[in-house]
């Protein structure tokens, strides 16, 4: 079945990377009930090590001064156990005293075609898949000052449940776009008409400013050439109106940055997920664009 077999598949993966990555010796359950906290810390945490292979540099200084207080790393890239689709960990921890000294959570980028398989999985698909995820590019950002650059996207949490589900809505989204399909743009509030004819027409916030109006009166046009590999984030929850089967999804899309400015696009929609073991999503409805953007400070 569909569910079933994609899910075994990850389980394969992480079975072949530890015979691949040094690890820590195994502990006995003895030890392991009788040990010091701090000694036992010191051995889980021994073999983790090994299998984080990037760090997201402080270059960004912002609010928080030159002092580094906390730092990211991430695993890498594997594929998630759906198709089209990788995922890898990422874990910050705390430097010094923090009330949360360790978060963890799961990332995940779009490679390749997310349709179900005709053919449900096979082992040349799972092949040339963790391929692609090993080739996948930077889980998180090379250093935290690169606002432009494009990484592995995040969920808001408890989704990890209808990830791919909604990650396929927004390609099927893409695709109706192409096809002619209606989508609302809600316009920003934009700079006042005044203020902008004083502005330099190369200035930053005035080229982002038209750039909002012109994309959203060809707004079918805008949603068609969105990449799902500049997808920075999603939220997706049952929608509030009574309307069961469907959930609705926000997510944002990199556009470009500049300073500490990411200039951005929220797309919002409506989706149903299929029924049956190999479902795919059944419908999407009610595609909505706005432009928006993120300040790090």
């Amino acid at each position: 079945m569909f569910r079933a077999l994609l899910f075994l598949a990850p389980a394969v993966l992480i079975v072949s990377a530890a015979h691949a990555t040094p690890q820590s010796e195994a502990i006995d359950r003895a030890t392991a009930m009788t040990a010091p906290v701090e000694d036992l810390v010191k051995e889980a945490l021994a073999g983790a090590v090994h299998q984080l292979v990037e760090v997201e540099r402080p270059g960004h200084i912002g609010l928080g001064g030159p002092t580094v207080r906390a730092l990211r790393f991430a695993t890498a890239a594997r594929m998630a156990g759906y198709p089209g689709l990788c995922k890898a960990t990422t874990v910050w921890i705390a430097i010094g005293p923090s009330d949360t000294p360790i978060e963890t959570a799961t990332r995940y980028k779009v490679v390749g075609d997310l349709a179900p398989l005709p053919d449900m999985w096979n082992d040349a698909y799972e092949a040339a898949l963790t391929q692609k995820c090993a080739g996948a590019g930077r889980v998180i950002p090379t250093d935290n000052s690169d606002f432009g650059q494009a990484t592995f996207f995040e969920i808001a949490q408890g989704g990890e449940d209808h990830v791919w589900s909604a990650a396929r809505a927004l390609q099927i989204a893409v695709a109706a776009a192409k096809s002619g399909s209606t989508v609302t743009c809600v316009p920003a509030p934009g700079i006042e008409p005044q203020d902008l004819a004083e502005m330099a027409a190369d200035d930053p916030e005035a080229v982002e400013d038209r750039q909002n109006h012109r994309s959203c009166e060809q707004a079918s046009e805008t949603l068609a050439g969105l990449s799902l590999s500049k997808l920075l984030r999603m939220e997706f929850t049952p929608c509030p109106d009574g309307a069961k089967k469907y959930r609705c999804l926000s997510a944002l899309f990199l556009r470009y940055a500049y300073s500490n400015h990411q200039a951005l696009w929220e797309v919002k929609l409506r989706y149903a997920e299929g029924e049956g073991d190999n479902r795919d999503v059944a419908s999407v409805r009610d595609l909505s664009l706005q432009p928006s953007f993120s300040v790090y400070d």
